[in-house]
């Protein structure tokens, strides 16, 4: 028997069709973008510190 490859958005699409499972999705999803901003955050601090010291070790 041959096994056909699913794509993640086509399971995670099923996945979300029980109703169990879309609610924990949705309960999650406030959690996860605090992470994602804190992330994004971190690697803005990090672009930002990595321009003054390259503008430093140019003096």
């Amino acid at each position: 028997m041959k096994r056909q490859f699913v794509s993640f958005e086509q399971y995670k699409k099923k996945a979300l069709q029980d109703p169990e499972i879309k609610k924990s999705y949705d309960d999650l999803a406030e959690e996860f973008k605090l992470i994602s901003d804190q992330i994004a955050l971190q690697k803005q601090s990090n672009n930002k510190n990595k321009a003054i010291t390259t503008q430093q070790s140019n003096s």
